[in-house]
This record gives C-alpha cells, structure tokens and sequence, in this order.
C-alpha cells in the first residue's frame, strides 16, 4: 500500500507540474514534459477528438488527453482541466480501490 501512495504522489506531482508549465507557456511543445514514448501512448489510447493534424500539437492537448484518461469529457462548454478535476479523480480512485478489496474479501 505503501508504494502504491508513493506512485500515486509521483504522478500527482507530475500532472501539477505540467499543469504549472502549461499556464506559464501554453504553446510550449510537449517534448518539455512527455517523453516520444508517452505522446506516442497517448495517441495511440486517446484520439483526437478534433484532428489536429495540420496544427502543432501543444502541451496543453496533451494535458487534455491525460485528463480525459481520467474522466474528464472535452467537451466544447466543459471549463479546461484543473485542480477541482483532479479531486474528483481522486475520489473515483479511492472508490475502485474499495471496491477491490470489497471483491478480494474472502465470504464465510
């Protein structure tokens, strides 16, 4: 359980700061905080919703797709992805993580 919380803080961690370097840069190119490999898996799990293919892919479509791994819909009215998001998320973790155990428990 122990390393589990410590991977999920490492993540946290990561996902604030490109959030941080978005805000700060929000043209900046997504090689400043995702490897070839991660923005190759991410365009492979996710895809775009509207091709962007003509256009430079940013950082910020990116943070877009890492939100909508975790629920968050893009769609045209829904405010950008930020901390109150990730709350939710968080819940949605402590949820699974419940009913994981919940289904491991041995009956009788």
């Amino acid at each position: 359980m122990t390393t589990l919380i410590s991977v999920f803080c490492i993540v946290s961690w990561r996902i604030f700061w490109m959030t941080m370097l978005n805000r700060s840069a929000p043209n900046a190119s997504p090689e400043f905080a995702l490897t070839k490999a991660e923005i190759q898996l991410l365009d492979r799990l996710i895809k775009d919703k509207n091709p962007v293919s003509t256009q430079r892919k940013t950082l910020s479509h990116y943070l877009i797709k890492i939100a909508r791994l975790g629920g968050y819909l893009a769609r045209p009215n829904d405010p950008p992805p930020g901390e109150s998001g990730h709350v939710a998320r968080t819940i949605a973790i402590h949820r699974y993580r419940n009913g994981s155990e919940t289904l491991t428990q041995k009956c009788g």
